[in-house]
């Protein structure tokens, strides 16, 4: 936990997707406190997306993690995840959305158990 699920609607190069990778990575630990360790991301490019009714130059990055962020934590990852996206890929930073779902510890399983035992 987390698990970033990043669809990207350009195709990327592999360099492009590890800059991504790095990316997220870093942004939970520092913003999040989540340890790159167990950090679980997936990077889908060319990713047949509509924004706007207009196909292709969006993002969506769907952020799924054990426990609760604050406010100020959210907006800063949404932030830093807009601005790394926006570098990276070239694709403005209003046709990318980021959303955020937070569950206790019964509900995320890990090495043959939940977190709640």
């Amino acid at each position: 936990m987390p698990f970033i699920d990043c669809r990207i609607s350009k195709i990327l190069v592999e360099e492009d997707c590890s800059r991504l990778k790095s990316g997220f990575e870093k942004i939970m630990e520092e913003t999040a406190g989540k340890s790159k360790k167990y950090v679980m991301i997936d990077i889908s490019c060319g990713e047949n997306l509509f924004f706007g009714g207009n196909k292709g130059n969006c993002t969506f990055c769907d952020i799924r993690l054990l426990g609760e962020l604050s406010k100020k934590q959210k907006n800063e990852i949404t932030s830093q995840i807009t601005c790394l996206v926006t570098e990276i890929t070239d694709i403005s930073a209003d046709r990318i959305y980021v959303t955020f779902a937070e569950y206790d510890r019964d509900n995320w399983g890990w090495n043959s158990k939940t977190f709640g035992e």
